[in-house]
């Protein structure tokens, strides 16, 4: 596989071609639809993206750990293949656990940067650490890491960004829209004609997640062959929820299911048949309910009540994960 990403790094049309011959068979105007919606993507064309699915709990950060070391040490003819490798991380939990992992390794920290914010990442780019840490935390924009300016510095390096789970809340509250650090870390690749006149290399995007949803395997998915009612993009690697409660890796979550009741207050409008009169009649929108702040913070505190005496005195030491619903 990198050793195809090198051959073909100069060719920015080289998987559109090969998807074109893999949709041979397909009609014309279907495979024309295709083939615009993937170029509208750009995937590959401007940087090279893998996208990984793995079920929660399978020991993500330890592939991380494990990816990085392996492509910071990937020769070909004796030279480097990335100049670094930089993981992208969001959360503060597997931050330290990606200081674990590398202890555990016997990479010590002198070995690795952890950069927080622009000058401490352009510092990376010259530094002779190879291994990189972004702390999203840190950052108040994403997109602020590949400015203009960056990605100059970056037109004759070849970097590789493993990104610990892609999606992340917009503010930190989980009713908020999410955004997408594979697409936010993309886009400027994309954007920057400055930059893609002048690179003469790739960089590689790999990013991880356990529920990648249609828009992501589109953009940054593999072809899966074309039939109806399939999938069409699937990632590059998976193991799957369901896969790992046929193994007995995990528990199946939906035999566990605790229901949480929650009252729901109305007041009473002045006109009593506001909302029941044609054209007004509208039913009430589930998200309205469901992403209602107080509601939310209601449920969160009794399934942290509920953790703390009654799961956390049957499991003792053991590890569990919480999915509300």
């Amino acid at each position: 596989m990198f050793d195809e990403f090198l051959e073909h790094e100069t060719e920015d049309d080289y998987f559109i071609k090969q998807l074109e011959q893999q949709l041979a068979q397909v009609s014309p105007n279907k495979r024309a639809e295709l083939i615009e919606k993937r170029k509208a993507y750009a995937n590959n064309k401007n940087v090279y993206s893998l996208l990984l699915q793995y079920a929660a709990g399978f020991g993500k950060s330890n592939i991380i750990g494990w990816t990085a070391l392996q492509l910071k040490d990937l020769r070909r003819k004796g030279e480097y293949v990335y100049d670094k490798v930089m993981i992208v991380v969001d959360r503060l939990q597997l931050r330290s656990q990606i200081d674990d992992k590398m202890r555990n390794m016997n990479i010590d920290n002198s070995m690795f940067l952890e950069a927080k914010d622009k000058k401490t990442f352009l510092e990376a780019l010259t530094s002779d650490k190879r291994l990189v840490i972004i702390n999203l935390q840190k950052f108040q924009d994403v997109g602020k890491i590949l400015d203009a300016d960056t990605l100059q510095r970056l037109a004759n390096l070849r970097i590789v960004f493993l990104i610990d789970e892609i999606h992340r809340s917009n503010s930190g509250s989980q009713h908020e829209e999410m955004i997408n650090i594979f697409d936010v870390l993309q886009t400027p690749f994309d954007a920057n004609d400055t930059y893609n006149e002048s690179r003469t290399k790739k960089n590689l995007l790999i990013g991880f997640t356990a529920t990648p949803d249609d828009k992501t395997l589109a953009r940054f998915g593999e072809f899966s062959g074309y039939a109806e009612s399939e999938k069409l993009w699937v990632p590059f690697d998976s193991y799957t929820m369901n896969q790992a409660i046929k193994d007995g890796f995990i528990l199946n979550p939906i035999k566990n299911i605790v229901p949480v009741a929650s009252k729901m207050l109305f007041d009473i409008p002045s006109n009593e048949l506001e909302g029941f009169e044609e054209p007004n009649y509208k039913d009430v929108d589930k998200k309205q309910i469901y992403e209602e702040p107080e509601r939310i913070d209601a449920i969160a505190q009794y399934i942290a009540d509920l953790l703390v005496k009654d799961v956390k005195m049957s499991i003792g030491k053991s590890e569990a994960t919480v999915k509300p619903c």
